[in-house]
Order: C-alpha cells, then structure tokens, then sequence
C-alpha cells in the first residue's frame, strides 16, 4: 500500500495535530486546575460546614445546661424558703 499523501501534506497534517495535541494538553492542564481550585473550595465549605454542628450540639446543650440550673435553683429557693419559714415559726414560738 502506497502512501497518497506528498510529502508536503504530511508535514501539514503532523503540524496541524501537534498544534491541536498542544492545544489539547493545555486545555486539560487548565482544566485539572479548575478542578483543583474547586476542590480546594468545596474541602474548606465542608470544613466550615463541619464546624457548624458542634456549634449547635454546644449551643444546645448549654441551653439544656441552664435550663437545667435554673430549675436546680429553683428548687434550691423553695426548699431555702421552706427552711427559713420553719425556722422563723419556730423561732417565734
């Protein structure tokens, strides 16, 4: 089998496809780094959003906490007021 192509065209032709293979690779590495760049994003929004949970965990068991020793308090002071109201009745007998 004969070679159709003269010798000029081939040199055309591997010209054209060494241009396009460059403008191929380019392309990709640009893309690969995109990629990169938007991976690197989205890895520091999960690690916010990460975060965010134990911010809620904590903030919700504080409150659970202080609702927790108010009424702790609470039950201190009407004990206290218990106490006192006996030890004032008897104080006065």
């Amino acid at each position: 089998m004969t070679n159709s192509l003269s010798q000029k065209a081939n040199n055309i032709l591997s010209i054209i496809f060494s241009i396009l293979l460059f403008l191929l690779t380019i392309i990709v590495g640009w893309q690969l780094t995109m990629i990169t760049a938007q991976n690197v994003k989205i890895e520091a929004q999960n690690e916010k959003l990460s975060v965010l949970p134990e911010k809620y965990v904590r903030l919700e068991r504080y409150c659970k906490d202080i609702a927790e020793l108010r009424t702790t308090l609470r039950d201190i002071n009407v004990k206290l007021d218990r106490v006192i109201d006996k030890q004032v009745k008897y104080l006065d007998k």
